[in-house]
């Protein structure tokens, strides 16, 4: 993952060099301004802990870290960005993001055929 403008985090390292993604992904969360949390099936899954493949190392990695950052701090919860891209559902946020009492964000499809940013309750 790439942000196009600004400091991004980057799922990609010098080519080469054999690397420990667990710390990486430690250093990323932990050092980030805030911390974006895109709503899909797979991550309410494991966010939940109902996912039972074997697949996925990555985000339960990250969500775990996640989780028990939340667990020690929970004012961090100020830094997630839990966001929800067209075509996708709130539903699909893991319940310890709380979805329903906690504001998320809706990216909706405009007039105009872009991107909007909403939050919760705006109309």
């Amino acid at each position: 993952m790439r942000w196009q403008a600004g400091n991004s985090l980057s799922h990609s390292w010098d080519e080469g060099r054999r690397r420990d993604w667990q710390h990486w992904a430690i250093n990323q969360i932990t050092e980030a301004d805030f911390v974006v949390i895109v709503a899909s099936p797979a991550c309410r899954e494991v966010g939940d802990g109902t996912y039972r493949a074997t697949d996925r190392g990555g985000i339960r990695s990250e969500l775990d870290i996640i989780r028990n950052i939340l667990h020690q701090h929970p004012k961090w919860q100020d830094y997630l960005l839990p966001v929800v891209l067209p075509g996708e559902s709130i539903d699909n946020l893991p319940l310890f993001l709380r979805p329903q009492t906690v504001d998320h964000f809706l990216i909706k499809e405009t007039h105009h055929g872009r991107r909007q940013r909403t939050r919760r309750g705006d109309a």
